[in-house]
């Protein structure tokens, strides 16, 4: 499953946290909503069963409904906006994280929806999950940083044997090298 095919049906809270490291180390016996945390300010160490994760400032982190995981830190403030969210999908992608070159754009995103969570005026949840799909635009974009058009015009002549021919009981890999122009 990737995040890309997640079906968001709601926002069930935009949060900011400002955490000390005496609060530290956290436990999440398993976590309440989807959710996405943009690190703002302070280094986090999250522990999953599979794998640990270093969040820094401009990171943004994806943690699926009912992971379990843990979180240290190292500085003596973090600060970090989290939008939590709801999808209809019962399998989901395992905790990532982007690392924004640029990530001012990404915190605006999150500051409006966090301002138009407290205001809570007519409408600010419908507005909140349009700011999420700008939110996963950006990251899209971010994963297909320095792809160029040009690039995908090479295999574009095995992707299209490649679907006309996937079940072909002769298909063989090596065509698709060929036609791929690499």
């Amino acid at each position: 499953m990737q995040f890309e095919d997640l079906h968001i049906f709601e926002i069930s809270s935009v949060i900011r946290y400002n955490d000390e490291k005496a609060q530290y180390p956290m436990k999440n016996p398993g976590r309440l909503h989807c959710g996405f945390i943009l690190n703002e300010k302070g280094v986090e160490y999250y522990h999953f069963k599979d794998k640990e994760i270093t969040v820094t400032p401009g990171t943004l982190l994806f943690i699926p409904k009912g992971e379990k995981y843990s979180i240290d830190m190292d500085d003596e403030v973090n600060v970090s906006l989290c939008v939590n969210f709801e999808c209809f999908e019962k399998e989901l992608p395992r905790p990532f994280k982007v690392a924004f070159d640029k990530p001012s754009h990404l915190r605006s995103l999150f500051v409006e929806a966090e301002l138009l969570w407290k205001k809570k005026k007519v409408g600010f949840r419908d507005d909140c999950l349009s700011i999420l799909h700008k939110v996963i635009g950006g990251i899209k974009r971010e994963n297909f940083k320095g792809l160029h058009p040009a690039n995908f015009a090479k295999i574009k002549p095995a992707a299209d044997y490649l679907e006309e021919h996937f079940a072909d009981s002769d298909f063989k890999i090596s065509r698709l090298y060929e036609l791929s122009e690499l």
